[in-house]
């Protein structure tokens, strides 16, 4: 019966493992995205500031301050995507001793 146990037990942790290590690659595919938004804000920037000679004083600062919030969005998000995978890291890091101490009591438990 304990041996049972074990195998569902070792079943469940597999699924968390497994679904804990997808999300951990989700959040590196928005750790990329957040990435790639900032460095198409420096682009954006530079093919801006080459139009800005037609434009009044008030206009720059505008069109200043909107790359500035969009380029801080952009790292907020990739901020807030790197600490959610340390901490996905760090949960897979646990349930992978958790699903080796499965392992080895299921396998002890059969010799």
């Amino acid at each position: 019966m304990k041996s049972l146990y074990a195998c569902i037990a070792l079943l469940l942790c597999t699924l968390v493992l497994g679904l804990t290590a997808w999300l951990a690659w989700q959040q590196t595919a928005n750790i990329r995205v957040a990435q790639n938004k900032t460095a198409t804000y420096l682009d954006l920037e530079k093919q801006r500031t080459a139009a800005r000679t037609g434009l009044s004083h008030c206009e720059k600062e505008l069109l200043k301050n909107s790359l500035i919030l969009e380029n801080a969005k952009a790292t907020a998000v990739s901020h807030v995507a790197v600490q959610n995978l340390n901490i996905l890291l760090a949960l897979l890091g646990v349930l992978l001793l958790l699903w080796g101490l499965l392992l080895f009591i299921l396998l002890k438990q059969r010799v």
